[in-house]
């Protein structure tokens, strides 16, 4: 049985936690057998999961592409939430929630306070824009998505808050009590699976929102600036091409920047953030582990 999930080319922590975390509750199940798949954590359930092979699906939810057809091959333990559960037609007892949230059985260290505050942004949002040097100029803790799973978890963990465009940052973050607060910078943020996850919690989602910022280009060659900048000016008089790479959106001016830093600065300060309930999170916890000790004991090894 091999384990399915996302691989980014940089590394994304809600995509990587699923070798880091199965690998600890399901030691020696999984191999390169692609016969059999086992789908975890993410936005998984669309039409790219292989048609031929066997699925065993357990706390993935839908996105990112058209409806999958569901058949005979495809074996349900738990999805994400109910609004994945709806759009695929299946019971609504088959949504428990994301899990991620088993990460509170196999971490025990004690919440510690390093960070008053830290910032994570979406895996996209990291490239579009310095986040780390704005982080700097507020005094918040930048925790990079594209780090390794375990100095992740390690930051989180040392947070008291935790302000996050990621949603496995607010995943684990609630999971092992870090109160957090959602934000939206751009609009490719997939609201879809954060109403899922939230209503499992029993909590609105209600992001704060924050301009688009841009500085793409930072790391570029002078070369490949020129050439972004010539295609902007084609696209602005209608000139273009769908096969030709877009442009990133030029640099963010002073204003919006601005804009941006005293938003997060409020919100800094203000620490309006959401937690589940003890009892709603440990049931949940609860709740999975037994439906994956129910697969357990149908897929033993």
């Amino acid at each position: 049985m091999k384990l399915y999930y996302y691989k980014d080319d940089v590394g994304n922590f809600g995509d990587d936690i699923n070798p880091w975390l199965w690998d600890r509750l399901l030691p020696g199940f999984f191999d390169d057998d692609s016969s059999s798949l086992f789908v975890g954590i993410g936005s998984l359930l669309n039409h790219r999961i292989p048609a031929e092979a066997s699925k065993i699906i357990f706390s993935s939810g839908y996105g990112y592409g058209e409806l999958p057809i569901i058949d005979k091959s495809w074996k349900f333990y738990c999805v994400r939430g109910p609004l994945t559960a709806k759009a695929l037609g299946l019971p609504k007892n088959c949504a428990v929630t994301d899990g991620a949230t088993l990460i509170r059985s196999v971490i025990t260290n004690q919440k510690e306070s390093v960070y008053p505050v830290s910032y994570m942004p979406h895996c996209a949002s990291a490239l579009n824009a310095d986040w780390e040097n704005i982080c700097r100029e507020l005094s918040l803790h930048y925790i990079d998505p594209s780090e390794s799973v375990g100095s992740t978890i390690d930051a989180i963990l040392k947070s008291d808050l935790l302000i996050t465009e990621a949603l496995h940052g607010a995943v684990v973050a609630d999971a092992l009590r870090t109160p957090w607060i959602p934000v939206k910078c751009y609009n490719y943020i997939f609201e879809f699976k954060w109403r899922d996850w939230l209503e499992t919690l029993q909590i609105p989602y209600e992001p704060l929102t924050v301009p688009e910022m841009w500085d793409a280009e930072r790391n570029m060659s002078m070369k490949r600036k020129l050439k972004f900048a010539l295609k902007r000016r084609l696209m602005a008089v209608r000139i273009w091409d769908n096969s030709w790479e877009k442009p990133s959106p030029p640099k963010t001016n002073a204003f919006i920047r601005q804009q941006v830093l005293e938003i997060l600065n409020k919100c800094k300060n203000d620490k309006k953030s959401f937690l589940s309930t003890d009892i709603i999170i440990e049931n949940l916890t609860q709740e999975l582990l037994s439906r994956l000790e129910r697969f357990k004991r149908n897929f033993s090894v």
